[in-house]
């Protein structure tokens, strides 16, 4: 069950999407509408109607596997999505309520979390450290680095010219052009 108390769009007050079967992992939120990370059952999307009750718009599992984690990109015309089993995707959200699969990267092993940049993404690979890519143009990302860490990462957390990094037992900050 996900209890959802967002302020903005149609959404005042906390409302509870619940369908038996269907486990959430992780979440977006961009104008009324959540997207939604539901592992084997793949992306859905959620939208808050004008009494703010939140219904199931849309399901996309073409493509996916193993759907852990879900951000959109600086201006939201991008979702970056992680997959278990077959990395990283990119999805247009030209017609938000049926996100369209533009792409799909390998990264270097299972994806625990992800940050989103201007034309970046960041992927937390646990013990294998972190994936960059370049998704200037999104259609076609690109792996610029793999990085190790001293720990498994975890989480990822961008601001400004900050990639900080939770790797178990402790916290890395490092430097998002560069990875250093």
């Amino acid at each position: 069950t996900y209890h959802v108390d967002l302020t903005g769009g149609y959404i005042k007050k906390k409302y509870t999407f619940k369908e038996n079967g269907v486990a959430l992992g992780g979440l977006a939120y961009h104008n009324g509408r959540l997207y939604v990370a539901s592992f084997d059952k793949g992306l859905l999307v959620l939208e808050a109607d004008s009494q703010g009750k939140l219904t199931r718009k849309a399901t996309i599992t073409a493509g996916l596997k193993n759907v852990w984690k879900v951000r959109l990109g600086t201006t939201a015309a991008h979702a970056y999505v992680t997959d278990a089993d077959l990395g990283l995707h990119v999805f247009s959200l030209a017609q938000p309520g049926a996100p369209k699969l533009l792409a799909t990267v390998a990264t270097t092993g299972a994806p625990r979390e992800l940050a989103v940049g201007k034309d970046r993404v960041y992927v937390a690979m646990g013990g294998l450290g972190i994936d960059m890519f370049d998704v200037s143009t999104p259609a076609k990302p690109k792996k610029l680095k793999s990085v190790g860490g001293y720990g498994s990462a975890q989480s990822l957390a961008l601001v400004g010219d900050v990639l900080a990094v939770a790797a178990w037992n402790h916290v890395e900050v490092r430097d998002p052009k560069t990875l250093a």
